[in-house]
């Protein structure tokens, strides 16, 4: 199927969008992972980018707020 003058730069746009996305969910993990202060103005933009979409993982699998270490959320438990 050959490509038209629109969808090329469409599909970059999207992919381009997607990766920037994927990028700010790493980073608010490795902030959240090293315990950054979270009244910086970058970590702020970070949460408040990712929260929405994350909301829906966050309602199947809740977090325990009170410990920050890996593995001890519910989901790591199920197993168990």
């Amino acid at each position: 199927m050959g490509s038209t003058y629109m969808s090329d730069p469409i599909i970059f746009l999207i992919d381009t969008l997607f990766s920037l996305y994927i990028l700010a969910v790493l980073l608010r993990f490795l902030l959240q992972w090293c315990g950054a202060d979270f009244y910086n103005p970058i970590s702020q933009f970070l949460v408040k980018v990712t929260h929405p979409p994350l909301k829906i993982p966050a309602s199947i699998c809740p977090v325990h707020w009170k410990n920050r270490y890996l593995g001890t959320n519910s989901c790591a438990r199920l197993g168990k």
